[in-house]
Order: C-alpha cells, then structure tokens, then sequence
C-alpha cells in the first residue's frame, strides 16, 4: 500500500488509511472522484434495466397513440372478400325476380279495380247520340224540396149520437168503434178501480194516454175531446170499466164485419209460448183469465219487435189489472207467451171474436 497515494489529499496510505487525512481505504477497491456518485455493478445493471424498460413502456405508449384519431380508438375492421362475378349475378337475379312480383301484384289489384269499376257503372254511351236544345229549357222554375206535409184530418161535426162502456181490451176506429169526437169517463164508481186510456193514431199524428181514477189523487176522473178517426187505436187497460159518449159518430163509414172463420177455443198456460199460423191460428180472440195472474207477451218471432203486454189478474186482486182483453189479433207469425215471471197456475182461455175486421192497425 506504500505505493498508494491518496485520492482525496495525495497523502501516504498506511495500513489503509491517509497518514494526513486519515481516509479509511480497508473497504475500497475504486479510486474516489470529486464530485462524483460511486455505485457498484448491481445498480448499474439494475439501472440499465430499468432505463430498457422505460423505453419499451415509451415505445408501446407512442404506438398507441398512433391509433387514436380525434380522440377516438381506430378500429381495424378485417377485409371483406371480393364478391366474385357469380356472386354479384346471383344478387342482380334476385332484385330482378323481386320487381317482377311487385309489378306482378299491382297489375292484379288493378285489373280488379277497373273489373268492380265496370261493373258498378252504368252505360252512358246513349248520351252521345241524345240532343237537347238547352235554350229552350225554363231554368227559372223554383222548385220546393220540403216535404209536402199532409192535410190534418177534420173530424165532421155532424153525426149521430153514440154511447158504450168498454173494458180491457183493443177498439180501433171505424170497427169496433166509430169515429167520432169522444168524451171518455169512469163507469163505475168504486174508489179502488183505476186504470188507463190510450189513443194512439200514427196515420194522423196523435197520441194522448190518460190515468182515470177515482181518486182525484191517483187521476183524472173524466176528459173530453178525443178525436178517434177511422183507423186509430183506443186501448183500455186496467181493471177500470169506461163509458164513451159522442154526438157526431161516423156511423156510416163504419166497416162491415164479417163472422169469424174460427170456432175452436185454446187455454195457454204458464210458461207456454205458441207461434201464431203454426201453434195456433192467427186471427181475432177475446181472452179471458181462468186462474192465477200473469201477462200474455206478444212479439215477432225474431223477438226484435215488442208489443204492450195484456196483463190479466183476478178482479179485486189489488194489482190493477183487468180479468179480461178484448180483440187480441194474432199476426201470423207473432209469438204469443204466457210471461215466465206470472203464477204457476197462470191460465187463460183464448176465445175466438163474433166478428173480425181487416187486420188494419191491430197488432
């Protein structure tokens, strides 16, 4: 070591360490520099390492940066095949055959229109040989649209005096009645009887309807004034008996009656429900209760036309109604049904009328 010199004062090295400094060499095999950073060969391979590192990272960083564009990660799609001459034909076909069957269906839709157009129009061609002078023709005539209202009906003032009490049942004018200007009254005088009058004439345009009772309290005792012209319909109903009182009967318009073809009487009962020309015949019938209390529905047999109801009860029965109905008319095809909500012991005879009329406005 006498050979050695110190680094760090040029000093003589004994035993490792600076006579003048005192600088400890035991431990040193590598010349000290001023100012400078002694490391050993591990860190400097480790740093080596690291700086290789550091560059690779730098190298992948500036890689990916290439693939982004305006902020946005560039994606590489894989390449598609040519289409070869053969694909590209079979394309063609496709949208060839395509057309076809759209024209195809259009021309079909519209051979059919003009086939329903032909036959819904009409053959003008015998306009075309058909001349007319148009200054000849009167454009002035001013023709009213409105319809032509009918005359009111005016009931003769002359006529011969007429009077009948009614009870339940259908009369029409100018056959069980004649016309004429009617005052119409209770006939009895029993506080608890009531019931109502209905005159009904479409032809002429009228309808009143009136509760008579008794009892100021429940109707009317009397009215007067009704005007029954030939073909209208006066319906009783109730267990009330009325009187009709006229001076100017039509007695000479009054129609002929004939005797009813039908002799055979019919009990229809609870429940049961006949087809009039079928179950039994059409025509005129007095009904007339038997037992029980019920109503007798008549309809049409499609059931879509209803007509009132003949609601028969025993007399003094409390429930208004009336034992009896006169003139029923069957239509032929009428359903006639003794109502399911009645009694069972609901029965009623069906009797044929002394004389029938032309159907007319019965239903």
């Amino acid at each position: 070591m006498a050979n050695f010199r110190c680094e760090l004062c040029d000093g003589r090295i004994v035993n490792n360490r600076c006579q003048d400094c005192g600088m400890d060499y035991s431990r040193r095999r590598k010349k000290y520099e001023l100012n400078v950073t002694r490391q050993s060969d591990d860190a400097a391979a480790v740093r080596k390492v690291n700086q290789t590192s550091r560059q690779a990272v730098q190298r992948q960083k500036q890689s990916q940066n290439k693939q982004y564009l305006s902020g946005k990660k560039k994606v590489t799609y894989p390449k598609q095949a040519k289409t070869g001459k053969a694909g590209k034909t079979g394309i063609a076909v496709s949208v060839m055959a395509l057309v076809f069957i759209v024209m195809g269906a259009f021309l079909n839709l519209t051979k059919q229109w003009e086939e329903k157009e032909a036959a819904e129009s009409y053959d003008l061609d015998f306009l075309d040989d058909y001349e007319y002078d148009w200054d000849d023709y009167d454009f002035s005539y001013d023709y009213d649209y409105s319809m032509e209202e009918q005359p009111e009906a005016v009931m003769p003032a002359e006529g011969e005096a007429y009077a009948v009490e009614l009870t339940q049942g259908r009369y029409v004018g100018g056959q069980q009645l004649p016309a004429g200007t009617y005052d119409i009254s209770l006939a009895d005088d029993d506080p608890y009887l009531y019931g109502s009058v209905i005159l009904d004439d479409e032809q002429n345009d009228i309808y009143e309807s009136v509760f008579l009772a008794a009892d100021a309290e429940y109707g009317v005792q009397a009215v007067e004034g009704y005007q029954l012209f030939e073909g209208g319909v006066l319906e009783v109903a109730g267990e009330v008996k009325v009187l009709l009182e006229t001076e100017n009967a039509q007695m000479d318009t009054m129609q002929k009656g004939q005797d009813n073809p039908l002799t055979e009487t019919y009990e229809i009962k609870f429940g049961d429900s006949w087809e009039a020309g079928k179950d039994i015949p059409a025509g005129f019938y007095d009904a007339q209760l038997l037992s029980g209390v019920g109503t007798l529905e008549i309809t049409e047999s499609d059931m879509y036309e209803y007509y009132s109801p003949v609601m028969l009860s025993d007399a003094g029965s409390g429930t208004g109604y009336g034992a009896e109905f006169k003139n029923l008319y069957l239509k032929e095809g009428q359903m006639i049904t003794a109502a399911e909500y009645g009694s069972e012991d609901f029965r009623v005879r069906l009797s044929p009328t002394e004389t029938v009329f032309e159907p007319g406005n019965q239903a």
